[in-house]
């Protein structure tokens, strides 16, 4: 290998240009992009719920954010650290959901229109822990996908 491929195979770029490829990984791709949603998708919400909740749960956004984002990007770009860092985020955020279930109640579905039912499950899903136990699951075949392109 060249001086030239290894540095186009090390580059590290916000948004690689070959995950918009046909053979990219679909596991790679997905988590990617659930990563980054969870990043900022809670910046759009504006839950109802006792201040005591309101605080631990903007603690819990304001120290996952940044990785979040950082691990989604991770990923796109095939970095193994990114896939068991994301790893530790979803355990982590699952954890938290368990000693503090009444956060869950943030991400309470809105009956009013069908609209905002779709909003508020969608908000459900990426925020909440059915896309951390996903992540989870399909962290071996995000190595499996990424195994030879490591660096």
């Amino acid at each position: 290998m060249n001086n030239m491929q290894r540095t186009l195979k090390s580059s590290f770029s916000f948004f690689p240009e070959d995950r918009l490829n046909m053979n990219f990984s679909w596991q790679i791709w997905f988590v990617g992009w659930l990563a980054v949603f969870k990043a900022i998708l809670w910046l759009t919400t504006d839950p109802v719920m006792p201040a005591g909740d309101l605080q631990v749960l903007f603690y819990k956004h304001s120290l996952f954010t940044l990785p979040f984002l950082i691990c989604g990007i991770g990923i796109w770009n095939k970095r193994k650290w990114a896939i068991f860092s994301i790893a530790v985020l979803c355990t982590l955020e699952l954890l938290f959901f368990m000693i503090y279930p009444d956060t869950l109640k943030s991400l309470e579905l809105d009956k009013t229109t069908f609209i905002s039912r779709i909003l508020t499950f969608s908000t459900f899903v990426i925020n909440g822990y059915l896309s951390g136990v996903f992540i989870l699951c399909l962290v071996p075949a995000m190595v499996k996908h990424t195994r030879e392109d490591m660096s």
